[in-house]
């Protein structure tokens, strides 16, 4: 077993640690007979402390830094971050040069949950950044692509569920290059009506997962 005890990056033009007290971090228990020789990337719960690259003893291999300053404008889809709001990140993916994509959040008591997708150089310096309300998750082709996860509020009556009232939010699949441009994006909820599992919508509230409908939490 061991512990590694994260430190704060230094606060000026870094994001600052928001956590009552520093506490030690880092894997429990480590059985080598159960487990696949490599390494592991994990993203801190409390924004401020570094991305991880970890070998199978613990140790760091490499870290990765997220500048929040340079997020803190106005976002692609027309909202605005809540003023003094950490960015939550999460779901990276390491590059085979090194260069991290991550997924942001924002609080969870907010809707929609998501913020963006952000690509960082090995270095920690932005590549790009998609700021539209991509959320929890992401993927890449073999072509260099990014699959992410995003939302839409609807406002107007959707066709064929007129009954739910609006605004509540559709899932989507977006789909961009290498550069961070979005190539297109995909409805989830269209692509439930064209399918056969149609008839599940007839169970969809807009009261459930705050407006979001195929949430089944």
């Amino acid at each position: 077993p061991f512990a590694m005890r994260a430190k704060p990056v230094d606060p000026e033009g870094w994001a600052a640690p928001s956590v009552r007290e520093p506490g030690v971090v880092g894997l429990g228990k480590f059985d080598p007979a159960r487990a696949f020789d490599g390494y592991t990337v994990y993203t801190p719960i409390a924004p401020g402390y570094p991305i991880r690259l970890i070998d199978m003893q613990g140790n760091t291999v490499h870290e990765w830094h997220l500048r929040t300053a340079e997020l803190q404008r106005p976002r692609e889809d027309g909202l605005s971050l809540a003023p003094g709001e950490k960015i939550p990140i999460a779901y990276p993916r390491v590059l085979p040069d090194g260069s991290l994509l991550l997924v942001l959040g924002v609080p969870p008591f907010y809707t929609p949950w998501g913020m963006g997708i952000v690509k960082l150089d090995k270095d920690s310096n932005l590549v790009w950044k998609y700021l539209r309300q991509a959320h929890h998750d992401l993927d890449t082709s073999p072509a260099g692509h990014i699959y992410g996860l995003t939302h839409s509020v609807v406002y107007e009556p959707w066709p064929g569920l007129e009954r739910i009232q609006t605004p509540f939010i559709d899932d989507q699949v977006v789909e961009l290059d290498a550069n961070g441009k979005e190539i297109r994006i995909a409805s989830v909820l269209e692509a439930i009506q064209k399918s056969p599992y149609e008839a599940l919508l007839q169970f969809a509230r807009t009261e459930r997962a705050k407006g979001d409908l195929i949430n089944v939490k």
